[in-house]
């Protein structure tokens, strides 16, 4: 019986005491945003074989350069592609791209950058079955040239 009093106060404090430590732990999915944009990224899935080019400007604005590939599971010869190229405010590490048949959401984490096209507002004038949607990882921080 004594043993038993022993264990419930016990516990209690137990309960007490993680249930405030994992309070005040920062969640661990959410990523902090880019400090710097600037860089080459990637996305390399089977059939997407995406780039994204971003330089960060000094007015709060990314300068920024995409190709969007779909090569055919069947035959690899067979590609479709899509580009873009702007110039968009970036607040907080998102970008925000939008024109009359497309809308691109970037999001910058620390070490990639989430892209999500709309479909609500058209496929961008993209190729048949591409995309540009999908998490692109860094490879390098260095600044791109671009031709516009």
């Amino acid at each position: 019986m004594q043993q038993a009093k022993l264990r419930l106060p016990t516990l209690l404090l137990l309960l007490f005491v993680s249930s405030v430590v994992s309070g005040q732990t920062p969640s661990a999915t959410k990523a902090k945003p880019r400090a710097n944009l600037t860089g080459h990224y990637v996305m390399r899935r089977e059939e997407f074989r995406n780039r994204l080019n971003v330089q960060q400007l000094p007015d709060g604005e990314i300068k920024f350069d995409l190709l969007a590939l779909w090569v055919s599971h069947y035959n690899p010869e067979n590609v479709h592609n899509g580009t873009l190229q702007g110039v968009v405010r970036s607040e907080k590490g998102v970008a925000i791209y939008q024109a009359d048949s497309c809308k691109l959401r970037m999001e910058f984490l620390s070490t990639s950058v989430r892209i999500i096209q709309s479909d609500e507002v058209g496929d961008c004038g993209f190729g048949a079955n591409v995309t540009a949607t999908g998490s692109y990882r860094k490879i390098d921080g260095r600044k791109p040239k671009f031709d516009f």
